[in-house]
């Protein structure tokens, strides 16, 4: 239901606008809605809801939501206004699309491999928990930070499909910033732990 009314108020702009059944905009709001019911179905099988009881902890996965947020609106009103224009898909944006497909379809699974294997354990925030080892098994046998390279990767994967300037240039400077700071948290974490205390890592 999340991931229809998301897709709904995706395609909204373009539909009112009698841009009809263009697959230059249908192509970045299938990919978001797919990922966004890939995520939510595998998020609420696995995992139940939980809020943390330091609300603080949040302050960081709110900020890079919504700047992820922000990155998918602007790519899409960037999409949503060359298409307007007349700008159609020539060979240098099916080019771009493709990649868009390419690394948003690494980065969709490779966050879900990451969930599927921490199940429960998988949080927003960075924390310890005290019941859990750290993991070694599964997708984190070859990758430290498979959750945080997947979302950069769909994230990414978007702004490509969007064929967006704009939404790359705020994934440079405000995104990827926010995620790296996340993956130094994690790392000072695992730094810290010894053989009793434990770990979450997305």
């Amino acid at each position: 239901m999340g991931a229809t009314i998301f897709g709904a108020t995706l395609a909204a702009p373009f539909l009112f606008a009698g841009f009809g059944l263009d697959w230059g905009w249908m192509a970045p709001v299938l990919f978001q809605v797919g990922w966004c019911l890939a995520e939510g179905v595998n998020t609420g099988w696995h995992r139940p809801a939980a809020i943390p009881k330091q609300l603080a902890a949040l302050q960081l996965p709110i900020l890079t939501g919504v700047v992820a947020l922000c990155v998918t609106f602007a790519s899409l009103s960037e999409c949503f206004l060359t298409l307007r224009e007349g700008g159609g898909l020539g060979e240098g944006s099916s080019l771009m699309m493709g990649l868009g497909f390419l690394i948003g379809g690494l980065g969709i699974p490779l966050r879900q491999l990451a969930i599927r294997t921490l199940g429960n354990r998988f949080r927003d925030e960075v924390s310890l928990g005290e019941d859990h080892e750290i993991e070694t098994g599964g997708i984190y046998r070859w990758l430290v930070h498979p959750g945080e390279l997947g979302f950069g990767l769909a994230m990414l994967g978007t702004v490509f499909l969007c064929r967006s300037l704009v939404g790359f240039s705020l994934f440079l400077v405000a995104l990827l910033p926010l995620m790296l700071i996340r993956v130094r948290r994690e790392n000072q974490l695992i730094r810290r732990a010894t053989a009793d205390s434990t770990i979450i890592l997305e």
